[in-house]
């Protein structure tokens, strides 16, 4: 079984990141990866069954129209949502103010800023494509922070095919013993050739 295979198993059963991260050996930002990617594929959350999951949602939704990164880009996304289990282990309330105030003092901010700061060609190509400045900006933003690249842990050599290999590799249950035969295979072709 996959280490990711194992997450979601763990995931499933309702256990902490903390909680996996140790009994995997592992580090947490991976489980967060994890959870992120299985959020995504089933899209579709969960029917709300209370007003005051309502507000907290409404809240959650204003944030993360605020920061467009969220759910795009992997490594920022893993890490808010391992500073949200930060915020509930030391006992904040995910529905207050004091919370939201903390996660924008955060992540936030940067989003914020670069928001504000449209040129007046910004603000036209906006005015033609019939959308407005804050809708132009969150793009904006989210081309931005998706267009960073990480040359250390992340190089683009890596991702060949838009995926990397780790990742494919971990995301299925290879015989290993064939991917090796097919190694051999083609560093044989090539030093035939």
């Amino acid at each position: 079984m996959t280490t990711e295979a194992k997450i979601r198993r763990f995931l499933a059963k309702g256990k902490s990141a903390d909680y996996i991260a140790k009994t995997l050996g592992i580090n947490k930002n991976r489980v967060y990866t994890v959870r992120w990617k299985n959020a995504k594929k089933t899209g579709t959350p969960k029917k709300v069954k209370s007003v005051e999951k309502q507000v907290h949602d409404v809240k959650a939704e204003a944030w993360k129209e605020r920061n467009p990164w969220f759910g795009v880009n992997e490594q920022k996304t893993a890490a808010a949502l391992a500073y949200h289990d930060e915020l509930l282990n030391d006992g904040i309330d995910p529905k207050s103010d004091e919370y939201w105030n903390k996660v924008d003092a955060k992540f936030g901010s940067k989003s914020n800023k670069r928001q504000g700061r449209l040129t007046p060609t910004q603000v036209a190509l906006a005015e033609k494509l019939g959308i407005s400045n804050e809708q132009y900006a969150r793009e904006i933003t989210a081309l931005l922070d998706c267009s960073k690249t990480d040359p250390v842990n992340h190089p683009e050599h890596y991702k060949v095919g838009g995926i990397e290999v780790i990742d494919f590799i971990e995301s299925k249950d290879l015989n290993l013993e064939k991917a090796a035969w097919y190694l051999q295979r083609e560093i044989d072709a090539r030093k035939g050739a």
